[in-house]
């Protein structure tokens, strides 16, 4: 109930997912006869459900699920009523059947039976919705009590991490996900999130490390690339640090995160031409990309053109009216703030 409250997906479904995972079952029984032509969304399906059968507890991991469990219960659904409107009240019975047999089959992972898993559950659910709508010490409340149910999960000492990572607290995150990684996961985001704190508190060969060894748990995960490219970068380390931005690109050519960064990179070694590429990209994915229109204009400005990096520039400072240095560029340059930000 918390989750379909706060999640924007959730607020918008039809029916909620205690019952969307039952009709989708009963709806993939009922297709089973059509399944040549359905074999696309079979796949699609089975690998999603697959690949979230561990977490599936866990609402964040299933949303992605959604769109293609409503396609196999509108399919479900629509069987019963051919059968109401046809007479065929056989059939109606076996579908019946089926939707009753999806139900009880799928009420494990609906509801757990053990009563430290329900717990656990709802912690964690409790957790992941405070730290969406930013009650982070609610969060971390909840997150301990979930680690307090199952005390050799790793889950709840990632997401603590996760939110005191966010809350800038790097070394009290650090210590989380320590600990994730002493429980024995071999998850790729422990790893990673471990290489974004130590990155954050400059540790840089630290963070490499952490990086690399999310990498061979999860070697074509393009943020992790970009971040590593981040992560050499700040050691002098130039050209690994460009081959490491360019195969996240490569892995992900729509990650702004990617070109965003690999952007600021070759505007700091004095590449602009490809830096106004990267960032104009990153602002075309991503228009609100952290600094991404900032970094522009300075590129701009570097390169010689002027009157659009004024343009640029004067667009940031609208955004951000306390932004002093690149007031006081455009003031250099014969250009005050913006009318609307002279009074």
């Amino acid at each position: 109930t918390h989750a379909r409250r706060d999640n924007p997906i959730l607020k918008t479904t039809p029916v909620g997912l205690g019952l969307t995972l039952p009709l989708a079952v009963a709806g993939m029984a009922a297709c089973w006869p059509h399944r040549r032509r359905l074999v696309v969304l079979y796949g699609i399906t089975g690998m999603l459900v697959l690949g979230t059968a561990l977490f599936f507890v866990t609402t964040r991991y299933r949303v992605v699920l959604l769109p293609w469990l409503y396609l196999f219960g509108a399919g479900y659904l629509a069987t019963l009523a051919r059968a109401v409107l046809h007479n065929r009240w056989r059939v109606l019975a076996l579908g019946l059947a089926a939707g009753v047999g999806a139900f009880l089959f799928t009420l494990p992972s609906r509801f757990p039976m053990d009563e430290s898993t329900r717990e656990y559950a709802h912690h964690l659910h409790e957790g992941f919705r405070y730290a969406r709508i930013g009650l982070h010490e609610e969060a971390l409340d909840a997150y301990g009590r979930a680690g307090e149910a199952r005390p050799g999960d790793y889950e709840s000492h990632l997401a603590r991490g996760i939110v005191l990572v966010s809350m800038e607290r790097h070394f009290e995150a650090q210590r989380e996900f320590e600990i994730a990684m002493e429980l024995g996961t071999e998850d790729p985001e422990v790893p990673f999130r471990m290489g974004e704190a130590l990155y954050k508190t400059h540790r840089y060969t630290a963070a490499e490390a952490a990086l690399r060894l999310s990498l061979s748990w999860a070697p074509r995960r393009a943020l992790t690339h970009a971040y590593l490219g981040m992560t050499l970068a700040s050691q002098g380390r130039f050209d690994e640090a460009r081959t490491s931005f360019l195969l996240g690109i490569e892995l992900d050519p729509g990650l702004a995160f990617a070109h965003g960064n690999f952007g600021s990179f070759l505007a700091m070694t004095g590449n602009f031409s490809q830096a106004e590429v990267h960032l104009r990209r990153t602002l075309e994915i991503d228009p609100d990309f952290p600094n991404a229109r900032r970094n522009l204009g300075f590129v701009l400005l570097d390169s010689g053109q002027r009157d659009e990096a004024i343009e640029v520039l004067g667009h940031v400072l609208a955004e951000d009216p306390g932004d002093g240095e690149v007031a006081d560029i455009l003031r250099s340059m014969g250009h005050g703030p913006p009318p609307s930000l002279q009074n």
